[in-house]
């Protein structure tokens, strides 16, 4: 390719003639793949790289920056907890609401990745919408929810172990269905104050 061919990977802005002659180029080049990877990694913001523009470029990278931030997110919240958020998605054919709904151990294991990543990344992470999430931790008596201090109940004497507080609710195991008391705590092993 000549020098001056490569200036028609840089057109004047708003040359809508020129965009489409380099597209077109781009569409029968056997690197395409690999100019437009290129043009993701580097941010490009001048040539039409890969057959896409600048501008078509910038919702690409903004939807890898967001895979790459739930990616991360899922990462720290497994190292802090132990807890892999794929093991917590609902069996084939059943919701992830219900699926929650009707199996306290795995809600307790999200609400622990909660208290790590935050419940909007977990709620994407084992694919169920926030407030589904929100509803289902309610159900369970962990609704807003807030950590206590690692190995301390707060409404434990001094030495107590355990537990999460629940902010208004009072504990974690309070505010469930009747028959289902103390069945995340059986289940996750958090010790709870309060339950009958």
């Amino acid at each position: 390719m000549r020098r001056d061919d490569l200036e028609l990977f840089y057109p004047e802005p708003g040359d809508q003639a020129a965009e489409q002659a380099a597209k077109d180029i781009c569409a029968a080049c056997p690197v395409k793949d690999a100019c437009l990877e290129m043009a993701l990694v580097t941010a490009d913001q001048h040539a039409i790289l890969g057959g896409t523009t600048p501008a078509e470029r910038v919702p690409m990278r903004r939807q890898r920056q967001q895979i790459h931030a739930r990616e991360q997110a899922a990462e720290r919240a497994t190292a802090a907890t132990g807890i892999d958020p794929g093991e917590l998605r609902a069996p084939a054919g059943r919701s992830m609401a219900a699926h929650l709904g009707g199996d306290a151990s795995a809600t307790v294991r999200a609400w622990e990745l909660c208290k790590t990543a935050g419940t909007a990344h977990v709620a994407r992470l084992i694919g169920v919408h926030v407030p589904d999430l929100h509803a289902t931790l309610a159900h369970w008596g962990a609704g807003g929810a807030q950590a206590a201090p690692a190995g301390r109940d707060p409404g434990a004497p001094s030495g107590g172990q355990g537990g999460v507080r629940v902010g208004g609710a009072g504990r974690l195991g309070q505010g469930r269905p009747p028959g289902r008391s103390g069945v995340a705590d059986a289940a996750s092993g958090v010790r709870t104050v309060g339950d009958g």
